[in-house]
């Protein structure tokens, strides 16, 4: 994230996305500590300023959701559904934890999500006192197909891009460069230029550009919805540092 003025409004400033790639630093040591300075270089900024947020864990699953009517206060007829890829945090992996301990496990219980402040996605969550899914054969079959032929395989992507250091540190310049410019500022680049420009002209002049990849390992998370290590499946993930979380578990209990 970074500063940026809006237009013809120089005292006022909003957060500007930069990018979320996923963290560098060894699952182990940010596991103990949080933070992975010494092999990851946005842990390492973070560590040194606070232009630079912290890492922070985050999750990806396949939810089942219903198609609602107009007034979002009942299903539509006939019946349809649809899966999409749920990322969150450790805020909302921390209610849904509360939930578990409250309502007993997650696998194939209908949760409920209201809207409290729609521009910062912020939504209260609810374990429903029923689940749709079933009330009847049809929608039961409806909801096992749609998820077994929708589901995505790749959760990973959900919760932030794979880089490698030199795209992390080009990200890193940028973000410095904004909060030099909304604190008034010089910026390094006024009377020596831009690198970044200098080495996209040589690209051009070469008729090469780099390509950006890496590589994180897998990892295991835990029993979320209650169902053990060996009804999960688990990798690594994102801002920093995150875990993402594929329910195959849940087509066990729908059918």
């Amino acid at each position: 994230m970074a500063r940026r003025f809006r237009m013809g409004q120089p005292s006022k400033a909003d957060l500007e996305f930069i990018g979320r790639p996923l963290c560098a630093g060894d699952y182990g040591i940010i596991a103990d500590s949080a933070a992975d300075p010494a092999n990851c270089p946005i842990c390492k900024r973070a560590s040194q300023t606070d232009e630079v947020g912290d890492p922070e864990r985050r999750f990806a699953v396949n939810v089942v959701r219903y198609t609602m009517n107009r007034e979002f206060t009942k299903p539509i007829s006939p019946f349809a559904c649809q899966i999409i890829v749920w990322p969150f945090t450790d805020k909302t992996y921390n209610t849904l934890t509360d939930i578990k301990e409250e309502s007993g496990n997650l696998k194939g219980r209908d949760l409920l999500l209201k809207c409290t402040n729609e521009p910062y996605q912020n939504y209260d969550i609810q374990a429903g006192s029923t689940n749709l899914w079933q009330s009847s054969d049809a929608i039961k079959e409806t909801v096992v197909a749609t998820y077994q032929g929708n589901r995505v395989a790749d959760l990973e992507r959900a919760c932030g891009r794979k880089a490698e250091t030199r795209w992390m540190m080009k990200d890193l310049d940028t973000i410095a460069e904004r909060w030099r410019i909304a604190r008034g500022e010089k910026s390094v680049t006024d009377n020596v230029g831009s690198s970044a420009g200098l080495d996209d002209g040589l690209a051009d002049l070469l008729g090469s550009r780099p390509a950006a990849h890496n590589e994180q390992r897998p990892v295991d998370m835990g029993d979320l919805l209650g169902g053990g290590s060996d009804s999960t499946d688990a990798i690594a993930s994102a801002t920093a540092k995150g875990q993402v979380l594929d329910i195959d578990s849940v087509l066990e209990s729908l059918k």
